[in-house]
């Protein structure tokens, strides 16, 4: 999942406003002015929330919103201009998790935006399908007991040590920034250096990996001047 947002909204002064909310993180903001190219991104892309204007439903009522609904667990805000002509209620009834009424203050977006990401961050990494995750005969890594397996043995991980790892391996090849399995990870903890604190527990995490795997580490991948993926054929037979 990358940490974008997606905004649907035919006002450019707001799409700049949510832009400069989320400029100090990690958090990508795509911007659409028309339904047509906001739905095409957003069954394209990967988001972890998407911002619509619902006046721009006008015609179709709120059925895109339960299509959108259907079709993706993505959180998605509903907002409307304070005209008195927008249903709040029917918004949330098909599908929006949140309504804000223009003008809003942007204490009180940020405050609801950061509340829709939060949770469904929590969501995915916590692995609600607790399905377990095999790579060949070797990995094994079982969410609901937040358990790891290799080779047979248990592999005996602190908490960000296999939170870093299910991270990776439930989103294989894709690569991230330190900067963004932080930000995903250490949510309201605090480290005085980003970098320092997600490479010291990479390099524990890869030792552990390479003492398991009989000298074998390459799963987890540095991508020079990027960040890390994990990659799974690295350790498949």
């Amino acid at each position: 999942m990358q940490r974008a947002i997606l905004v649907i909204d035919k006002d450019e002064a707001v799409c700049r406003e949510i832009e400069k909310l989320f400029h100090e993180k990690t958090v990508e903001v795509q911007c659409s002015l028309n339904i047509a190219e906001g739905l095409n991104r957003f069954f394209v892309g990967q988001y972890c929330l998407v911002i619509v204007d619902v006046t721009l439903l006008e015609g179709c009522g709120f059925s895109l919103l339960g299509i959108m609904r259907k079709a993706k667990s993505v959180p998605i805000l509903a907002v409307a201009s304070d005209d008195g002509a927008c249903d709040k209620v029917g918004a949330l009834n098909s599908g929006a998790d949140g309504f804000l009424m223009k003008p809003y203050k942007k204490e009180e977006c940020h405050a609801v935006t950061d509340a829709l990401i939060r949770r469904y961050i929590e969501v995915n990494i916590s692995g609600t399908d607790n399905l377990p995750i095999e790579f060949g005969k070797k990995v094994l890594i079982e969410p609901q007991y937040r358990i790891v397996v290799v080779n047979g043995r248990h592999l005996n991980l602190t908490r960000k040590e296999y939170d870093i790892l299910y991270f990776l391996a439930k989103r294989p090849y894709q690569v991230f920034t330190r900067a963004q399995i932080y930000d995903f990870l250490w949510n309201m903890d605090s480290y005085f250096n980003i970098d320092d604190a997600v490479r010291f527990h990479i390099q524990n995490l890869r030792r552990k990996m390479k003492t398991a795997l009989g000298g074998n580490d390459g799963c987890i991948e540095t991508v020079w001047g990027v960040g890390y993926r994990f990659n799974p054929s690295a350790i498949q037979e």
